[in-house]
C-alpha cells in the first residue's frame, strides 16, 4: 500500500511503484522520464515507510541547481515530508535569522526528519565549510 503522503492527485504510476519499492528493498535502480513525471514519487515512499518503521530517516539528495533543491523540498514539504534545502543562499538566510540557525546542525539532530529528508546542491559538497561534515 502507498501512503497517503506519497500521492499528490493521482495514483503513482506502475514505474513509480516499482522503482519505489526496489529502493525499498535495498535495491539498485534507474528511470528515465520526461520532466512533470513525478520521478521524486519514487524516492518518497521508502522514506515514508523507513518512517512509519522506525519513527526517523534520513534521505540526502544532491541535486545540480539550488532552484530544483527548493522545488523538491517544497513538493516533499507539500507531501507531509518535512525537507530542508541546503545551498549557500538558504545556509546563509538562516544564519542570519533571529536567533540564527545552523541548516546541517538542524539535519544532524533530526529536526528534519525525513521527514529528514535534505535537499543539497552539488556545489556545497566540494565546499571547504563541509570538511568534517558527514553527510549519510
Amino acid at each position: 500500500m502507498v501512503p497517503e503522503c506519497c500521492r499528490s492527485s493521482a495514483e503513482l504510476h506502475d514505474f513509480q511503484l516499482k522503482l519505489a519499492l526496489a529502493i525499498q528493498n535495498g535495491l539498485d535502480g534507474a528511470i528515465l522520464a520526461s520532466c512533470g513525471m513525478c520521478k521524486s514519487a519514487c524516492l518518497y515512499v521508502p522514506v515514508k515507510a523507513a518512517i512509519l518503521r522506525h519513527r526517523e530517516a534520513l534521505m540526502i539528495l544532491v541535486v545540480p541547481t539550488k532552484a530544483l533543491s527548493e522545488d523538491q523540498a517544497k513538493s516533499a514539504n507539500a507531501r507531509g515530508l518535512r525537507a530542508v534545502a541546503i545551498n549557500r543562499d538558504t545556509m546563509r538566510a538562516a544564519l542570519n535569522e533571529t536567533p540564527p540557525r545552523k541548516l546541517l546542525n538542524e539535519v544532524e539532530t533530526g529536526l528534519w526528519d525525513l521527514a529528514k529528508q535534505t535537499l543539497v546542491s552539488s556545489g556545497l559538497l566540494v565546499s571547504s565549510r563541509t570538511v568534517g561534515c558527514t553527510l549519510l
